[in-house]
């Protein structure tokens, strides 16, 4: 074990070094210290692991670009092109005919007025 230092030890495992095992303040102080680095050891070694694979999966990503990157360049200017001759050859719809659009407003404009005129002969019998 290590010697006692004036480093802060965690006292979760001090106070469960001293109450569960009944060891004395010294043999719980070193076993916190001890568990403290064991515990600092093992993130270091976790933090390390993450960033060597965050780098792989960064070199794997950066591949994948650089081989497909003109596949893509083509897939998206075809799309383009495609969608571009698509708009010029849909047929640009007529515009409303007036004459059509005030014979309809007419036609409604006599159907209400018929509507109307049997609702009061209705009414008045």
């Amino acid at each position: 074990m290590k010697e006692t230092t004036n480093q802060p030890f965690d006292l979760r495992v001090f106070e469960l070094c001293r109450s569960k095992l009944q060891l004395t303040e010294e043999q719980s102080a070193l076993i916190s210290h001890e568990m403290q680095d064991i515990v600092a050891a093992e993130k270091q070694s976790w933090s390390q692991d993450l960033l060597h694979e965050d780098i792989a999966d960064r070199k794997d990503w950066e591949f994948l670009m650089e081989t497909n990157l003109d596949q893509f360049r083509r897939d998206m200017f075809s799309l383009n092109t495609g969608l571009h001759e698509a708009i010029e050859q849909k047929p640009v719809p007529p515009s409303p005919n007036i004459e059509t659009l005030q014979w309809m407003f007419t036609y409604f404009a006599f159907q209400m007025g018929g509507i109307i005129a049997v609702i009061l002969l209705l009414v008045k019998r």
